[in-house]
């Protein structure tokens, strides 16, 4: 009984030190001003480029004044340059050659490795697919939402230029 005792003590006290860790090292936020990283954030259908768009990321405190990132979002429509076939959300569905599909991008989450970017497909029926994108501040990342169609980030540049003011 005294070494469950001391198990759960250790595992108590890990728990803790890696929750004041995360704390400390603060998780990652987008649109956020604070000279850190540039993220581009691309889709692809088979390799070819349907929407970009570049953002700031922070590494904050979730209380800091630099977590108001976490509002943003990217929505637009794409024409479906060929049919999706959409699997994993519900048992099937399938967009074909011309159909508008609503692309929202949003912050579902974040820690001090990663940030989770919500990924949505829908058309004027239904949502073809909910599901999220794993982005890491450090490499690239790649998620495959159907068949052909990836979403991929990757850091664009290292640090935001700071920009100083002119002295008066």
């Amino acid at each position: 009984m005294r070494h469950v005792k001391v198990i759960l003590i250790v595992t108590a006290f890990v728990i803790l030190s890696l929750s004041e860790s995360s704390l400390a090292d603060g998780v990652w936020y987008w649109f956020a001003t604070c000279g850190g990283p540039i993220m581009k954030l691309e889709l692809r259908l088979d390799k070819e480029l349907l929407f970009d768009a570049s953002f700031p990321l922070c590494q904050a405190s979730r209380d800091s004044i630099a977590s108001q990132g976490a509002k943003g979002r990217m929505d637009f429509v794409l024409k479906a340059p060929r049919a999706i076939s959409w699997e994993g959300y519900h048992d099937h569905d399938k967009s074909s050659k011309g159909d508008l599909i609503e692309v929202n991008f949003w912050l579902a989450g974040s820690d001090p490795d990663q940030l989770a970017i919500g990924a949505s497909f829908a058309d004027v029926k239904r949502i073809l697919m909910n599901g999220l994108h794993l982005a890491s501040p450090y490499k690239r990342s790649e998620t495959e939402m159907a068949k052909g169609l990836v979403v991929i980030t990757y850091i664009l540049q290292e640090k935001q230029e700071t920009r100083k003011l002119p002295n008066h």
